[in-house]
């Protein structure tokens, strides 16, 4: 697990004690099921693949310039698709 810390106002963190009482649980423990339940929701995840590293970036900006383009039936061959 990683280590991470937030800020919170006072109520907010006064209901989170609570609730990590009540549930006999913990703070920490609300706090990733929360996250979890967000990512759940809001399908962001599935966005990530179309962040490049700067690498790919350059690597990108080499077939372009050099016109490394692969015909698709190739692709194909090659992969056995």
């Amino acid at each position: 697990m990683k280590r991470l810390n937030i800020t919170i106002d006072p109520q907010t963190y006064e209901n989170a004690r609570i609730a990590a009482f009540l549930t006999k649980s913990n703070i920490s423990s609300i706090i990733r099921s929360a996250l979890n339940e967000w990512f759940n929701n809001h399908h962001i995840l599935s966005k990530k693949q179309l962040i490049l590293e700067k690498s790919d970036i350059n690597s990108i900006k080499k077939i372009l310039e050099d016109n490394e383009f692969i015909e698709y039936d190739k692709v194909k061959e090659e992969l056995k698709l």
